[in-house]
């Protein structure tokens, strides 16, 4: 095998391998929204500490 067809297999082969870390490509992936990991928190920590008085609430 020449030393070019040994080029172009290595080079398709790295190829194939970082595929998966590629950017996205797919038209849905990219789309995506980012969530709002603020709000998110804020309705966690709500939940949390509603659950903690009415627990006392219910407790006394």
């Amino acid at each position: 095998m020449s030393d070019d067809a040994i080029r172009r297999r290595r080079y398709h082969a790295q190829r194939k391998a970082s595929a998966a870390f590629d950017a996205p490509t797919t038209l849905e992936f990219a789309m995506k929204p980012r969530r709002d990991t603020r709000a998110r928190n804020l309705v966690f920590l709500i939940t949390i500490v509603s659950a903690l008085v009415v627990g006392l609430w219910l407790a006394r």
